[in-house]
């Protein structure tokens, strides 16, 4: 999967190359759940399966084409797709994991988030 959308915490727009968290949640087992991603800085996002079942939300190791520098929130970062536009607002904006170094699905009923 590939796009170009602004990394909003650096304010510059990148093409991105990853792939979807659909994808990963399928080769895991766990489609359909909701899941946690952890960085290796501490940070934990929950990201809602009715979001990434419904949008192309990646787990990006690319960016222009290079591996993504830890200076530029990598090797590994969540990126969201330009649209829908509630991606671009400040309630998305804790989606945006940098240092990405475990995913989980959340148990039913379990309570995810920062």
């Amino acid at each position: 999967m590939t796009y170009r959308v602004e990394q909003p915490q650096l304010r510059r727009s990148f093409s991105y190359r990853g792939v979807t968290l659909r994808d990963l949640a399928e080769l895991g087992g766990f489609g359909g759940q909701d899941l946690r991603l952890y960085a290796s800085n501490g940070y934990l996002a929950l990201i809602r399966a009715r979001d990434y079942l419904n949008a192309p939300i990646m787990v990006a190791y690319e960016a222009d084409g290079h591996a993504i520098s830890v200076r530029d929130k990598g090797p590994l970062t969540v990126v969201l797709p330009p649209e829908p536009a509630r991606y671009r607002t400040l309630a998305y904006s804790g989606a945006w994991v940098w240092y990405v170094n475990r995913l989980t699905p959340v148990q039913a009923g379990a309570q995810g988030g920062k």
